[in-house]
């Protein structure tokens, strides 16, 4: 249901994901713009995907921490009503300002 998704704050759920890459690479990266998007899987059930725009050097990306960032949130997640597992893209910010940017990341697109 997508409604089950609707009410929670994306910009909260960016920030906090925002905040787990800044203190994890510090200067290493800048993560600008991290979209968080509700989406609609096959069977019809909500839920958000994080688009983390980044510019630096892919291959000093960690998977592991990537793998982990989501379960080291946890407690914040389900204290904003994030109670299912997102979705994650990693989007280099030539790729995104190329592909992305000119696309409208408001639910009723992403929903219809």
């Amino acid at each position: 249901m997508v409604s089950q998704i609707a009410h929670i704050d994306r910009e909260k759920v960016a920030d906090l994901i925002r905040d787990a890459l800044e203190e994890r690479y510090k200067d290493e990266f800048v993560f600008d713009p991290i979209v968080v998007a509700p989406r609609v899987d096959m069977d019809g059930n909500g839920y958000l995907s994080a688009y983390i725009v980044f510019d630096g050097d892919f291959e000093r990306l960690d998977p592991s921490f990537s793998n982990r960032m989501f379960i080291m949130m946890e407690d914040e997640l389900m204290k904003l009503g994030v109670n299912h597992v997102m979705g994650l893209s990693f989007v280099e910010k030539s790729e995104w300002e190329e592909v992305h940017a000119g696309h409208d990341y408001r639910e009723s697109v992403l929903l219809s």
